[in-house]
């Protein structure tokens, strides 16, 4: 049943990932790719797409009663003001020389707070959606693939 998903939808899924795909030297598409796996975390899509515009406008200065108010755990503001700016980010959370997908993801869940070994995954994902070993299998796609979730 997977495969023949796969299968199915694999141009549409490239051509989706090709868009989403951010400028690995562009700090502030990178900061964005964090900031959503943080706020996606336990969080109702259309809430995370907001509270990332507002987060966008605000980088390190978001305010936990504004993320209150678009459905968003008010830890959240400090983790997202934790984030690092600029070419520190750069050089913080992409690869670094002969680092792999999976040990990238351990680096992010050790050393960025608020990430889990899943959003970890997932921010990996959002960073190099073409080429990404690792991903995010949430508690929606366990149900549906795995028949309960884990």
């Amino acid at each position: 049943m997977i495969d023949r998903y796969i299968k199915a939808n694999r141009d549409k899924y490239a051509g989706m990932a090709q868009l989403i795909t951010p400028d690995l030297t562009n700090w502030q598409q990178v900061w964005s790719r964090a900031a959503f796996a943080i706020l996606s975390a336990n969080a109702k899509f259309n809430d995370a797409v907001r509270a990332l515009t507002y987060a966008n406008r605000h980088k390190g200065k978001c305010e936990p009663w504004e993320l209150s108010k678009l459905s968003m755990t008010p830890d959240k503001a400090h983790w997202l003001n934790q984030l690092p700016l600029g070419k520190t980010l750069l050089l913080s959370h992409t690869h670094q020389k002969g680092e792999s997908d999976h040990d990238l993801r351990l680096r992010l869940r050790r050393d960025v707070l608020g990430m889990g070994l899943a959003k970890a995954s997932f921010y990996v994902a959002l960073l190099n959606p073409l080429t990404a070993d690792v991903a995010c299998i949430d508690t929606h796609m366990q149900q549906v693939y795995l028949g309960h979730t884990g």
